[in-house]
Formats: C-alpha cells, structure tokens, sequence
C-alpha cells in the first residue's frame, strides 16, 4: 500500500516530525503500508512541495497533523486543492485554527466534505466541525498521532531528582498564525517559570529546543539560560523524536510552552507544568486531562480499528 501524507513536514520541528513518525507507524500498524510519499506546502531540502500528481499516484492520502485545518485555507496555496484528489482522503490528528465553524470561508467548508474521515486531536476542534450536518458521520476524536510513539519505542520514564527539562518557544508577532495567544512568552513568565522550579526543587535544568524553522527555539534557550544562573543549566538541540523523547524520560518535572512537550508528558506520565503561547495548547491540555496515558493509548488504537473497517468499504 502505498500512502501520501501531507504536513508541515521537513521543517525542523521535533513535534511536526513526531505526528509524522507516529502516522507512519500507525498506518503500518492498521494498514500495512509499504512505502509513503511526504509532502509539505513549500518544499524543505528533505520534503517535496505538494503535488496533485503525487498524491493521486497512492491508495490514499492522509492530511495531518497539527493546526493545518484554517479558515481560508487547507494549508496548501490552490483553492479546493482536494475535489483533485481521486484517491481516498482522510485527516488524522489535526486541530482546527478557529474558535466557531461560521469563520471557515465556503471553500474550506466544501474542501473538509470532500474526506471520508476526519480525526481530530482535541475536543473543541470535534465540536467546532460538528457544526456542520454534513460532517457528524465522518468526524472522530483521534488525539495526537504522536502519543503512539510511547509504544513505538517502550518508552518509560525514569524519575532523576531535581532535574527539570524546560521546552520554551516565543513569539514576537502574530502575523502568520490568528490562533497565538501571547507574544514573548517566555520573557514574560521567567518569574514564574524560576518560583515553579524552586519550588519543586529542581537543580538541574535541561533546556530542549524543538523547532527551529517556524520558531527559533535555541534562542529562547538561550535567553532562558542567562536568566537561570542559580541553576545548572545545559541546552539540547535534539536531531531526532527519539533524541528528545530520551531526554524527556529522564528528568523529575517538564516545563513546557511547546504543545508537544505538554503531549509527550501525557503520555510518559511525567508531571508537567504548561504555559500556553498558542490555542492549540489549552485545547489539548484540555482534552488530555480526561485521559490517562493508558485511556489515550487505547483511544487510539480503538480509533484506527475502526478507521481500517471504513476504508475497506471505500475500496
């Protein structure tokens, strides 16, 4: 089975390659995919950009994860890019970038009818959608494809006493982006940020950046760093998912601004404190906090079960 699956993929970002290895590993799983073709909307030196061609040239697309289902458009630049698509379509653990269905314009409303199933990973993202009739039958609460990789890899968490990691992001604008809260986050919270570190008596501080293409997260490491000096302080630039997430597994507390660190922490089971920068955050805290990690593990798994029966029938 050959599958194409469209995202915000080849970035640099450890939380957009997390939802990509966790799909990967799920179609696998469900549908015994041999071989993907991996697309984004402006090409990276690793991911082509998106191709009609491409994607018709596969027994189906998948289009996720992450924040890519917008108001006036469906990530890729040419308007109802998805009535081109003869194969199969589904969406898989995706968030929705408004806060009411009546801001997505007709175009996006018609593009989402065009999939035969659409997974989403928070619940005001599933309630939002099922506003619209045409949807309620096709539309499930999937959660984030990455929280999968805790299977993938046997993943366990291993407490080290007052050793906290920290995942910081900022933003100074919002430009590009109508679902940021806040900008300069991580300058407006250090306070905060060092009384929760002292007070769950972390010494040892583990700075981790995630993204680098979209957000330049070094560089708000950086600036944490010079801010934390009663702390023993290293900064990571984890290469991999699996680099990161061995990071995580070994520290007593995380500290995150970043959704995927919040995600990850889920799903290890590790104590976490959030900062929300962005929507998409407090909607998948939101969300999760109804799930423990064994719940969540087994929502998916559920999901997917049943996702395999429907295409069957599509065939």
């Amino acid at each position: 089975m050959k599958v194409a699956i469209l995202g915000w993929y080849g970035h640099g970002n450890i939380g957009d390659e997390a939802m990509l290895e966790g799909l990967q590993y799920l179609l696998n799983k469900y549908f015994g995919a041999t071989s993907f073709i991996v697309m984004t909307n402006i090409a990276t030196a690793t991911v082509p950009q998106f191709n009609i061609d491409l994607a018709n040239n596969t027994d189906l697309l998948v289009y996720g994860g992450g924040e890519i289902i917008n108001p006036n458009h469906m990530f890729v630049s040419r308007n109802r890019w998805t009535q081109w698509i003869h194969e199969p379509k589904i969406i898989m653990g995706c968030g929705v970038n408004a806060n009411q269905y009546n801001e997505f314009q007709e175009q996006v409303k018609m593009g989402l009818r065009d999939f035969e199933y659409i997974g989403l990973r928070d619940e005001i993202a599933y309630n939002i959608l099922r506003e619209d009739p045409e949807l309620q039958s096709k539309i499930a609460l999937t959660l984030d494809p990455s929280m999968i990789l805790r299977e993938k890899y046997g993943l366990n968490w291993n407490s080290t006493e007052k050793v906290g990691v920290i995942i910081p992001t900022d933003r100074t604008h919002r430009d590009f982006d109508r679902g940021i809260l806040t900008t300069n986050i991580v300058a407006s919270t250090r306070s905060i940020l060092k009384q929760k570190l002292l007070l769950d008596g972390i010494r040892q501080i583990k700075l981790v950046a995630f993204g680098k293409e979209d957000n330049d997260d070094a560089a708000a490491c950086r600036q944490l760093k010079d801010c934390l000096s009663e702390f023993d302080v290293s900064i990571y630039e984890p290469l991999t998912v699996k680099d990161a997430l061995d990071l995580l597994c070994s520290c007593q507390k995380i500290y995150t601004y970043r959704l995927h660190g919040l995600v990850f922490a889920h799903m290890l089971g590790i104590p976490y404190s959030y900062f929300s920068y962005h929507h998409k955050v407090e909607r998948a805290h939101a969300t999760l906090r109804k799930f423990s990690p064994e719940m969540a593990l087994n929502r998916i798994m559920r999901v997917w079960s049943d996702l395999k029966v429907r295409t069957d029938s599509w065939r």
